[in-house]
């Protein structure tokens, strides 16, 4: 048995990362709208966490990972041949926020579509309902063609079946109650494991999940952990899945793919523009794991492919588009592997295919929640959920989406980091920021009524709008309360280039429509009454892209607004005058004054029981 104080030899390493962990905990608690005593017991909580996790990288010991409650998910490794005595992957990304809240992901369809199946004799493999094979897809591989798709698919959903305990603790998926689908593409399989495709292959599992839908029903998002040689998004297929995104309003993930490290790596699905494209984390210091993107990590920016044509493509516009959205553990998982039989299971897995179904889970459990308490399909668009998750990532240290002052205001024409996006997966965040107060979270504003362009409303000072903007127009939101100066403040825009899918069976015929070049705003104001503008404060006006992402300081308490803006588009080939899109924001309110009341309080409290304890010593 080790020292229990080993881990002290080196006392100045454990105080940085200590002081680092403390310091991003400060940061991403103390700048929510909340009231302070929840941030107080939220920061105290996660201090706790800290220490459990510090034990767990000295006993290497899981039941360390679970003292809180015993609650399943997927596990990491340190390292070795010890498969399940790094971290709670779920527990690291924020999902129990949704899990505590009665979400895990029943009222979602979640699929991920592969060169084949999962194994379905896996024991984490109990949620999968439906199989959907592709034109001239066998439904018989080898065993070891199943090993991919089942560790996708336990990453994403897998459920080892009630109840979970210490010795199934790692069997759990991100949305776990989630109904899982399975698509097959591959025609036929390589020596080396790599297999085969063609258009129809493809075409006829995305299209049944997403359009013609099993049952009268349809998927509501949909993992691809696999990819092809093309980093401009123009290829058939690329093109055809965005176009089924686009028609149905469907949530599709991608990898970022395992390229390395220079610019334009984001290839195959990754590379297209209706999605969500997830880049991977090193594992790194078990003390505060998944912290820095992973060398193999796909990343941007990525060549832009300019359409004079539906299918006609000038050469590369420049690298000037960032393709990876947001990025999650992609490095010492351990996850299903039925080649080992019906319950095992295999440590130091790596790559992107096992970030993307992290965040895909994640998005079935912002589905699950969108259902339950919203219960309309705006709620649960691809454009929505992509925003708030977008929105709600944990920026990590080198995070960098080229902001800088100009003409006095803050301004990005980058968007978002070309290694990890927005940053890392944070569901308890998006979690406060979707769900509004009623139901427990803290969105003051949950989707404005009508989807229309033409928008001119006051809002609270956290919450997501599903909307319509006009070309050459501005939609405008006024927050209600005025910002706290020195406060975090968050706002993410995400839509969809315009493509028509083609045929449903092979995507022939699939094009470019519109490609709308809409621009982030964020404005001071003086009054709820006048609503006179005083100065744009910051603006992400990125070329080519489907995401403006400001993440920023607010330099002075004040009434703040946000306009959406549609000057111009880079293709019209349909006469198109408007675009659909998703708006995510968080702001910290001023505190009213009952509030710093209880503030004061608590921390007196928390002192003069403390004087004591010291006085009775």
């Amino acid at each position: 048995m080790k020292n229990p104080f080993c881990w002290l030899g080196d006392r100045s390493a454990v105080w940085l990362e200590l002081a680092t962990f403390f310091r991003l905990s400060y940061n991403g608690i103390m700048q929510t709208n909340e009231f302070p005593l929840t941030k107080l017991l939220k920061l105290l909580k996660n201090i706790g966490r800290w220490i459990v996790t510090g034990l767990v990288a000295v006993y290497g010991c899981p039941s360390l990972v679970l003292a809180e409650d015993g609650r399943s998910g997927v596990s990491s490794s340190l390292g070795g041949s010890t498969p399940l005595n790094g971290v709670n992957i779920n527990r690291l990304l924020g999902a129990d926020r949704f899990y505590d809240a009665g979400f895990t992901g029943s009222q979602a369809i979640v699929a991920a579509i592969e060169g084949t199946v999962p194994d379905l004799s896996h024991v984490t493999m109990s949620n999968v309902t439906e199989r959907v094979y592709g034109t001239a897809v066998p439904n018989t591989y080898q065993v070891a063609h199943h090993n991919h798709p089942t560790a996708v698919s336990h990453a994403m959903s897998g459920n080892h079946g009630p109840p979970p305990t210490n010795t199934v603790y790692h069997g759990h998926g991100i949305a776990y109650g989630a109904e899982t689908w399975a698509g097959a593409i591959a025609t036929s399989f390589q020596s080396n494991g790599d297999y085969n495709t063609d258009f129809a292959s493809t075409a006829s599992p995305y299209s049944t999940m997403m359009v013609t839908g099993v049952g009268g029903r349809t998927a509501d998002v949909i993992n691809s952990s696999w990819w092809f040689d093309n980093s401009f998004g123009n290829r058939l297929d690329t093109i055809g899945t965005d176009g089924l995104a686009n028609r149905s309003g469907k949530l599709l993930v991608h990898i970022a793919g395992n390229a390395g490290s220079n610019v334009s790596t984001v290839r195959g699905f990754g590379a297209g523009y209706n999605a969500i494209t997830v880049g991977a984390l090193e594992f790194g210091n078990p003390l505060i794991p998944y912290m820095s993107v992973a060398g193999f990590s796909g990343r941007g920016p990525n060549d832009v492919a300019f359409a004079l044509e539906t299918n006609v493509w000038t050469a590369s516009q420049g690298q000037t588009r960032a393709a990876v959205d947001i990025v999650a553990p992609g490095r010492n998982l351990t996850l299903a592997r039925p080649t080992g039989g019906s319950n095992s299971y295999v440590s130091n897995l790596a790559g992107t295919s096992y970030a993307a179904p992290l965040v895909t889970g994640g998005a079935g459990l912002l589905i699950d929640a969108g259902k339950t308490l919203y219960g309309t399909s705006q709620a649960i668009d691809a454009r929505v959920i992509k925003a708030v998750l977008l929105n709600s990532a944990e920026k990590l240290p080198d995070w960098d989406n080229g902001q800088s002052t100009s003409a006095g205001h803050i301004v990005t024409t980058q968007s978002l980091d070309y290694a990890q996006g927005a940053g890392r997966m944070n569901l308890s965040n998006a979690f406060d920021q979707y769900v509004n107060l009623a139901d427990g979270g803290l969105a003051t504003t949950a989707d404005l009524p009508g989807v229309f362009p033409g928008v001119d409303a006051m809002v609270g000072s956290m919450g997501w709008d599903f909307a319509q903007v006009g070309i050459m127009s501005t939609n405008s939101y006024f927050l209600n309360q005025p910002l706290a100066g020195d406060s975090l403040f968050s706002a993410t825009l995400a839509w969809f280039v315009d493509r028509n899918p083609g045929s449903l069976a092979d995507f022939s015929g699939a094009g470019e429509e519109h490609f709308a070049n809409l621009e982030l705003d964020v404005f001071q104001f003086d009054n709820l009454i006048d609503r006179n503008r005083i100065r744009t404060v910051a603006q992400s006006i990125s070329m080519f892209s489907v995401v403006e992402h400001l993440s920023f300081q607010i330099d002075a308490a004040g009434y703040y607004g946000i306009d959406v803006r549609f000057p111009s588009s880079h293709w019209n080939f349909v006469g198109s005058d408007s675009e659909i899109y998703g708006l995510a924001w968080n702001g910290v309110a001023v505190p009213e004054p009952h509030s710093l009341a209880m503030l004061v309080v608590a921390l007196t409290g928390c002192c003069f029981r403390g004087g004591r304890r010291i006085g009775d010593d």
